[in-house]
Formats: structure tokens, C-alpha cells, sequence
């Protein structure tokens, strides 16, 4: 997924963060079906005055043995 940042005056396309299942911080691994990226949710959770973004993957197996379906 690729996140562009922003100000008061609008997109900055020269300024975006590419991120996935493998990217440092994110736990766990990119696996087939897993999804990541298909759920997300936006919204001030800090109340910093700033949105976060949440981002899901519906379909990564918590839990369940590696290559359970």
C-alpha cells in the first residue's frame, strides 16, 4: 500500500511511504491470501489532531499453523 502525505495545501506526491507485511515494524510476514492492505480504517486515535490509519489483513491466519488456510 503507499501512503502520500499532505498539508493544508493539498497532495504531496513526491512525499509517500511504500508499506507492506514485510516492511520493518509491521509484525509478522507477507503470505499468500493474506490480504494486507483490503481493511483499512482512518481516523484521530491518538488525538493528536492528526489521522492514523489502521490497515487489516483480512486474511492472515493469527494463530493458525504457517500455510493453514
Amino acid at each position: 500500500m503507499a501512503v502520500v502525505y499532505g498539508s493544508a495545501k493539498g497532495i504531496d506526491l513526491t512525499h509517500k511511504q511504500v508499506i507492506s507485511q514485510n516492511t520493518p515494524g509491521i509484525p509478522g510476514a507477507a503470505e499468500t491470501n493474506d490480504d494486507y492492505g483490503d481493511g483499512l480504517a482512518a481516523g484521530d486515535l491518538d488525538g493528536d489532531g492528526y489521522a492514523d490509519l489502521v490497515v487489516g489483513a483480512p486474511g492472515e491466519g493469527v494463530g493458525l499453523p504457517e500455510g493453514h488456510p
